[in-house]
């Protein structure tokens, strides 16, 4: 039996709508559609080396450290 096949077999055991809609859930994490994709390559290459170096600096300079007291 294939991994899909015993995936196919479990699910079709589980009744809790509730389980279900847990597990379509996290399914959907993992689906990743072609639009999606197309979109995402579509922004390949349009941030330079520099540009990309500089938001990094930013974003650890500012989102590397929690202000404020945490006791």
């Amino acid at each position: 039996m294939s991994v899909r096949e015993k995936i196919l077999s479990d699910l079709s055991e589980i009744e809790s709508p509730n389980k279900l809609n847990k597990i379509y859930d996290f399914i959907q994490q993992f689906n990743v559609t072609q639009e999606n994709r197309t979109t995402v390559l579509d922004l390949k290459g349009s941030l330079s080396d520099d540009d990309a170096q500089e938001m990094m600096t930013i974003i650890k300079n500012e989102f590397s450290q929690i202000e404020g007291d945490w006791e």
